[in-house]
């Protein structure tokens, strides 16, 4: 008896450690913030905004289709791409959006799981943006859901140079929050000081 416990035991534990958890939430939730607490744990991490980061400043073929489609305004004075500008191109311009998405997203969906795949024994997550939105949830052994109140997420985005209006534009091509809220297994709130927020990863 104490043999099968035992197995029981060690199965779970490698189940453990070989867990892959999605990681979405709203604009200006933490996401990111989130991400680091669980590097610090020991988890390895794919971030979906810093693989188009890296995306737009060293894929040449990436550059070019962007320049070739919204023209040299996208570029700044180095030709790397300008992601402000960018961005006003494609969040006033759904079809440009739709555009610009089927040219990063299959590069970005490959580069994470690349990495994945190397690496299949690590605890992995996984921040995704539109984790629910691209139907993705479903690859990841759990869910968690980054929330913070209106208030918070404006004051946020605001200091980080958004306007009102930039970030109503940005939130209208996700789910809502409540409705990615209720898809999750997990939810961590963003809410308060960085000790309550650290209290729940550690939680988790």
């Amino acid at each position: 008896m104490g043999k099968l416990n035992f197995l029981a035991l060690f199965g779970y534990v490698n189940l453990i450690e070989r867990v892959r958890i999605g990681l979405t939430g709203g604009i200006g939730c933490g996401k990111s913030t989130v991400v680091q607490l669980l590097k610090q744990r020991g988890w390895a991490c794919q971030e979906a905004d810093a693989i188009v980061r890296e995306l737009l400043s060293t894929d040449a073929g990436v550059r070019k289709g962007i320049a070739d489609k919204f023209g040299t305004s996208v570029l700044d004075a180095n030709g790397q791409i300008d992601r402000q500008q960018l961005a006003a191109h494609v969040f006033s311009d759904p079809e440009a959006l739709r555009w610009l998405e089927a040219l990063l997203h299959p590069k970005v969906s490959e580069t994470w799981r690349s990495a994945l795949d190397a690496a299949p024994g690590r605890r992995w997550v996984v921040e995704i943006p539109l984790l629910f939105e691209k139907d993705l949830g479903g690859f990841f052994d759990a869910n968690i859901c980054v929330e913070s109140t209106p208030a918070i997420v404006n004051e946020r985005m605001k200091a980080r140079g958004f306007e009102a209006s930039e970030v109503e534009a940005r939130a209208a091509r996700q789910l809502p929050l409540a409705t990615k809220i209720e898809r999750a297994d997990f939810v961590i709130s963003n809410s308060g000081k960085l000790e309550y927020l650290t209290a729940q990863v550690d939680l988790l």
